[in-house]
């Protein structure tokens, strides 16, 4: 499979990963929570979905 151009990762996450960027080397995002216990429950669900 090819990799995507930057200007296709540009597009793409303007359509479909509106809250997301591209930093040359992969796409990011920034979660923002209100509480160290909301942050941590992220976390854990996310690493929930990876184990």
């Amino acid at each position: 499979m090819k990799a995507l151009s930057k200007i296709e990762v540009t597009e793409f996450l303007s359509v479909k990963l509106k809250n997301w960027s591209f930093d040359g080397n992969g796409i990011k995002r920034d979660f923002k929570f209100k509480t160290f216990v909301e942050a941590f429950l992220f976390m854990t669900a996310v690493w929930n979905l990876s184990a």
